[in-house]
C-alpha cells in the first residue's frame, strides 16, 4: 500500500479529482461539476493556467482537494497577488490524519520566495479557523454583514408569477440622466469607470477587461445591470445576481456619489421586481454607505441568538512563520484592517 501523496494538481488527476468534489458539490450533476471546476479554476485569466490546487493522493485516488482562487489588488500602483482558499475536502475514509493542514503547508512552502503575494480568506468556518490561526493567520477587525431590501409588491407578483415573460432592456429618465436596466455587460465603460476612481491608497480589487469576461461568464442569464448616466457619461452601475425567484443579491457596485447608487437600488428593486435584495458589507465605512441607500443590516445580537455564525475574514503573508512587520504592506498598511481593502461580493469564492 502506498503513503500518501502531496503534490501540485495536474489533469492527470482531473478525473478523480472530481470525484471527490461530487461529496462536495452533491447537488450539482456531473457535467455541472465538471463545468464549476473548470471555470473557477482552469479558466480564470489571473492563474495563466496553471491552477493554484494542491492535492493528497493514495495510490491513483485523490483523497484531499485545496484550492485557491487567484485575483489581483493593487496599492500604490503595484499589483498585488492574492490567493483566495475557496475549496478544499477530504476524503471521509481520510479525515483526522492531518491532511488538510499539510495540504496547506504544501501551499505556503510553495509561495516561499514569492514578491507581492497575500492570502485572503474569506470561506473560513468553526472547523477550519482554529487550524488557520495556529499557522498564521490573523483575523481581519469586521465581521462581514448583510444587509437587506424589501419590495413587498413584487413579493406577491413573484408568487402569483404575474411577470413571466421575455426580459427587455430598459431605458428610463431621470430629470436630464439616464438609468439603463440590461442583461448587457458593459466591460468598456465598467473597466473605465474603475481605472478612474480607483482609490490607491487602499489595496482595491483590480478588475480589468480579462477579469470582467471571465467573472460574469458563469450562468451569466443570471446576471442582471443597472446603469446610470450622465451627459452619455457612465457614473454608477451595479450588478445583481438573481440567486432564487424571490432573491437577488449585489454582486458589484461603484457609483461618483451616494445619490447616484440610491437611485440605482430603488429604481431597480422595482424595475427588476426583485423581492428581496442582499448586499454584503466589508467595513464600517461601506455599512454606513448602503445604510444610507436604505439597506437594513442583521443586529449582531440577533445573529448569535438565532445561531448563525459569522466569522471575520482571515489574512496573512505568504511568509511561513510571519512577525507583526510581516502585516503591513511598505511598513504603513495594515492587512488586518478592513478599512484597508476595497473589495465586493464579485470577489468572493
Amino acid at each position: 500500500m502506498q503513503k500518501i501523496v502531496f503534490t501540485q494538481y495536474t489533469p492527470q488527476y482531473k478525473d478523480s479529482l472530481l470525484s471527490l468534489l461530487s461529496l462536495k458539490w452533491d447537488g450539482l450533476s456531473t457535467a455541472e461539476i465538471k463545468e464549476k471546476f473548470e471555470w473557477r479554476y482552469e479558466q480564470n485569466p489571473h492563474d495563466s493556467n496553471n491552477p493554484c490546487i494542491y492535492v493528497a493522493c493514495k495510490d491513483t485516488q485523490v483523497i484531499g482537494f485545496r484550492a485557491f482562487v487567484v485575483q489581483h489588488f493593487s496599492f500604490n500602483g503595484v499589483l498585488y497577488k492574492v490567493y483566495n482558499p475557496a475549496d478544499a475536502i477530504v476524503h471521509p475514509n481520510f479525515r483526522r490524519m492531518g491532511i488538510f493542514s499539510k495540504l496547506n503547508e504544501f501551499f505556503l512552502t510553495d509561495l516561499e520566495g514569492e514578491s507581492n503575494v497575500l492570502i485572503l480568506n474569506t470561506s473560513s468556518n468553526n472547523l477550519s479557523t482554529p487550524g488557520n490561526l495556529k499557522q498564521g493567520w490573523k483575523v481581519m477587525d469586521y465581521i462581514n454583514r448583510y444587509g437587506f431590501k424589501i419590495n413587498l409588491l413584487a413579493s406577491l407578483r413573484n408568487l402569483i408569477r404575474l411577470h413571466e415573460g421575455k426580459f427587455k432592456e430598459t431605458v428610463k429618465e431621470h430629470r436630464n440622466d439616464k438609468i439603463t436596466f440590461t442583461k448587457e455587460l458593459r466591460i468598456d465603460e465598467i473597466v473605465s469607470l474603475n481605472l478612474e476612481n480607483r482609490n490607491a491608497q487602499t489595496l482595491t480589487h483590480h478588475r480589468d477587461e480579462a477579469y470582467y469576461r471571465w467573472r460574469y461568464s458563469f450562468h451569466s442569464r443570471d446576471n442582471y445591470y443597472a446603469y446610470y448616466y450622465v451627459e452619455s457619461r457612465m457614473v454608477g452601475y451595479v450588478i445583481f445576481k438573481q440567486t432564487s425567484r424571490f432573491q437577488c443579491i449585489v454582486q458589484e457596485y461603484l457609483s461618483l456619489n451616494e445619490k447616484y447608487l440610491r437611485l440605482l437600488i430603488n429604481k431597480s428593486l422595482r424595475h427588476f421586481k426583485i423581492s428581496l435584495l442582499r448586499v454584503h458589507a466589508f467595513s464600517v465605512k461601506e455599512k454606513q454607505i448602503l445604510s444610507n441607500t436604505g439597506f437594513i443590516f442583521e443586529p449582531v445580537k440577533l445573529i448569535h441568538i438565532i445561531g448563525k455564525v459569522r466569522l471575520p475574514f482571515l489574512v496573512r503573508p505568504q511568509v511561513l512563520n510571519p512577525s507583526e512587520k510581516d502585516f503591513f504592506l511598505n511598513n504603513v498598511l495594515d492587512i488586518r484592517n478592513s478599512h484597508n481593502w476595497s473589495f465586493s461580493q464579485s470577489a468572493i469564492h
